[in-house]
Order: structure tokens, then sequence, then C-alpha cells
């Protein structure tokens, strides 16, 4: 695959993440949030973005906290394992930015989330993409089983 095409797909990528953040639902439970095994995965592969966080701190006493995505960047930096001269001299890193917001006060409507009580932090977008598209997968599925059992009158009889 193509750098081209790679950036065309993560553009891709981050605009859908970008769309389904900012369309409300009534479904609080599609929030990701840190008390989730995929938002604990997330929040321990990404860096705080004020501080001296050097990337080894234990964020998994946080508990009640929501991620809100803010967006995609794109940063050009050297590579430091570009040896060879057909090596990529310069990389491009893709990276989501969101924000922990306490759960009781995340605003689903608002794009920031919150207005106080946040941390902002970056991890990468595959990491994010993942976790966000595997907690949609489950949600859905949850969902699917709850009607199932709700509508399908089958509690009690294995051959409905």
């Amino acid at each position: 695959m193509t750098i081209t095409m790679k950036m065309l797909f993560a553009s891709i990528i981050c605009s859908i993440i970008l769309y389904q953040s900012h369309a409300t639902s009534s479904i609080p439970s599609r929030d990701l949030t840190t008390d989730s095994v995929l938002g604990a995965s997330i929040l321990s592969a990404s860096r705080r973005l004020a501080g001296d966080d050097d990337g080894q701190e234990d964020y998994t006493w946080l508990s009640n906290y929501s991620l809100k995505f803010q967006g995609c960047h794109h940063i050009k930096q050297w590579n430091p394992y570009a040896y060879d001269d057909e090596d990529v001299k310069i990389q491009t890193s893709r990276m989501v930015r969101y924000r922990l917001c306490p759960t009781d006060s995340c605003s689903r409507k608002s794009s920031n989330g919150c207005s106080k009580g946040y941390g902002d932090f970056v991890v990468e977008l595959d990491t994010y993409v993942s976790g966000y598209v595997e907690a949609q997968r489950r949600q859905d599925e949850y969902e699917c089983q709850l009607y199932v059992y709700k509508r399908c009158e089958c509690q009690n009889n294995d051959d409905q």
C-alpha cells in the first residue's frame, strides 16, 4: 500500500470517528470509559499532553472518566531508524487527541466534552480506532442479545 493510500485511509477513518463522536445518541453506554477494558487499554498506550509525563505513568487508578475524541493530528518528524539511502527520512505519526472527562459531567453534545477536571491525551490512530471499533462491536452485540432475550420469548424453549 502506498503512502498516499495509507494517508487517505487514515483520513477516512479519522472523519468517521469525528462524525460518530459529534453525533448525538440516546444510548449513554456507547461512551468509552476508563472503567472498561478497552478504555483502560487505550489509556495505557497514551501519553498525557500537559506535564512531565515520560509515558511511564500508571493510569489504572482512574475510574468514572469518559474518553472524548478531540481530533486527529499528523505529525512529521525525523525517522531515527533511517540508516540507508532507501529508508524514509521523514516519517508521519498519525495521532488521536482525546480528553478524559469526568463521566458524570461529560457532555455528548459539546465537542469539548467538559470544561473542568479533564486531562488531554494522545495515542496512535491505529490503537484508538481498534478500541473504538471493538467497543462499538461489543455494544451492538450486547444490544442484539438483549433484543433477542426480551422479544423472542425463547428463554424456556431452545428450539425457537
